[in-house]
């Protein structure tokens, strides 16, 4: 050991203050807001993250780790592992939390953009060739939509390339785990009603205004909708069991309906009009880590 465990857990401990936290925290929103995602993503490298390198999904880990609410869990974590005795994990601690701005921005973005796994596979869909002059034999339509790209056309190109597969209601109900439709230039999401039993949706990047049909998706517990041309989001109002919610970059100016987000641990404001903040008040005195256009940390 280069240097004793008390020396080190005094060094942490030292500079372990909320004022730390908040200029990294500051450093990741701004580069979020002006949409420098190569700055996010040298932050993913410094630090070894392993996460899928999605941008939003990049930036809620970044703010839950760094956010200057956690300083209370890090300065616990931190005299736990000295009451261990455990030196490697308080140098992993040291490492993760102190650097300089400076050094991250001089990392070379390598970065390489990794495919969502899923917990399906194409098995766990009842498809088959279309054929227009055949009954359906199994007392269960199947989906008509419009001909424009949609929801639906989304996971057909997502799971089936540009095969001509029909996909059922009860196709959509198998999805289960996280669906990734990300810049897939949807509007119309239509059939997502159906997929009852996924827990991590991320539609962000895309032209979708109304977002009534996700009213149903109860099991919901990260969304991520941001850039998209939302203005209301009173169908979230119910999602009980939401965690993580990004609307940032969006058209949204009243949020009550986000009060009644019992389980919300993280809400990504950024880039919307918000026209009352008592809503923000309310839901950070809740201890709900609130990032917002005028970034206000607490």
């Amino acid at each position: 050991m280069s240097q004793s465990i008390d020396s080190l857990f005094n060094e942490i401990k030292g500079k372990l203050t909320v004022e730390h936290l908040k200029s990294i925290t500051v450093d990741i929103i701004n580069a979020y807001k002006n949409k420098k995602y190569s700055h996010l993503r040298k932050y993913k490298h410094a630090l070894k993250i392993n996460e899928e390198s999605k941008t939003e999904k990049l930036f809620s880990i970044l703010i839950k780790k760094y956010h200057p609410d956690r300083i209370s869990f890090i300065q616990k974590q931190v005299d736990q592992l000295r009451e261990n005795n455990d030196y490697e994990k308080l140098l992993e601690v040291r490492d993760t939390y102190f650097f300089t701005i400076k050094a991250v921005d001089s990392i070379i973005d390598e970065s390489i953009e990794f495919e969502t796994e899923f917990t399906f596979d194409s098995e766990d869909f009842g498809y088959r060739e279309k054929n227009i002059y055949e009954e359906d034999n199994f007392g269960e339509s199947n989906l008509e939509f419009e001909e424009e790209y949609n929801f639906v056309s989304a996971v057909k190109n997502l799971f089936f390339g540009g095969l001509d597969i029909e996909i059922s209601e009860s196709d959509l109900r198998n999805l289960d785990g996280s669906l990734d439709l990300s810049d897939y230039d949807l509007s119309n999401i239509s059939g997502i009603e159906h997929c009852l039993y996924i827990n991590e949706l991320n539609l962000s990047g895309n032209n979708i205004e109304k977002i009534g049909k996700l009213a149903g998706l109860m099991r919901l517990q990260y969304l991520f909708l941001s850039n998209n041309s939302i203005e209301n989001v009173s169908p979230l109002e119910n999602l009980e069991n939401l965690k993580e919610l990004d609307l940032s970059f969006n058209e949204i100016s009243n949020i009550h309906a986000l009060k009644n987000l019992k389980s919300l641990q993280y809400l990504n404001l950024i880039g919307n009009p918000i026209s009352d903040y008592s809503v923000i008040e309310y839901l950070i005195e809740r201890g709900v880590i609130v990032i917002f256009e005028d970034n206000i940390l607490t």
